[in-house]
C-alpha cells in the first residue's frame, strides 16, 4: 500500500503514531547495526515519509506526521528527522514555511531537527527564515576538494 501511494489505506490501518514509533525503531536499530543493509520490518514507516512527505498526502496529514515523529524520536534521531521528512517537506511555500517558524517558536525539538535540514539549494528567504526558526545555521555539507 505504501509503495503504491495509498495513504489513507495505510492510516485506516495504523495511525500516524504508530507510523512514528516504526520509524524511530528502523533508525534505531539501523544505527545500532551500522546501517547494513538488511530487512527491517520497519522500513514500511521510511517509505511512508519518502511517499508522503512531498505532496501526495494530505497536508494536515503531513503536518500530523511530522509533529508525531519529533515528539516520538529520540533526541539522538532529530537529525534523521530533520534530513528526511521535515527536509523533504520544506520547499518555497509560504503557508509551509509560516508553519515551521510557528511550531519551531513552540518546540526545541522541532528546532533542533531543523538544524539538520540541508536547504542549501533553497532560495534565499527559504533559508533566511528556517535559520531564525531553528535559531542556529541549518546544516550545510563541507565542500569537497576537486
Amino acid at each position: 500500500m505504501v509503495d503504491e501511494g495509498r495513504l489513507d489505506d495505510v492510516l485506516a490501518l495504523v495511525s500516524l503514531q504508530d507510523i512514528a514509533e516504526a520509524w524511530s525503531c528502523f533508525h534505531e536499530r539501523q544505527r545500532s547495526n551500522g546501517w547494513a543493509a538488511t530487512a527491517d520490518p520497519d522500513s514500511w514507516a521510511v517509505d511512508f515519509w519518502v511517499t508522503s512527505s512531498h505532496s501526495s498526502g494530505p497536508e494536515s496529514v503531513i503536518r500530523q506526521g511530522l509533529l508525531a515523529l519529533v515528539d516520538t524520536v529520540p533526541e539522538e534521531l532529530l537529525a534523521y528527522v530533520g534530513a528526511g521528512p521535515l527536509m523533504n517537506f520544506v520547499g518555497p511555500d509560504e503557508d509551509r514555511i509560516a508553519w515551521i517558524e510557528s511550531v519551531a517558536a513552540k518546540s526545541s525539538r522541532v528546532r533542533a531537527a531543523l538544524t539538520a535540514v540541508a536547504a542549501w539549494h533553497e532560495e534565499g528567504w527559504v533559508v533566511e527564515r528556517l535559520e531564525r526558526a531553528a535559531g542556529a545555521p541549518l546544516y550545510r555539507p563541507a565542500p569537497t576538494d576537486k
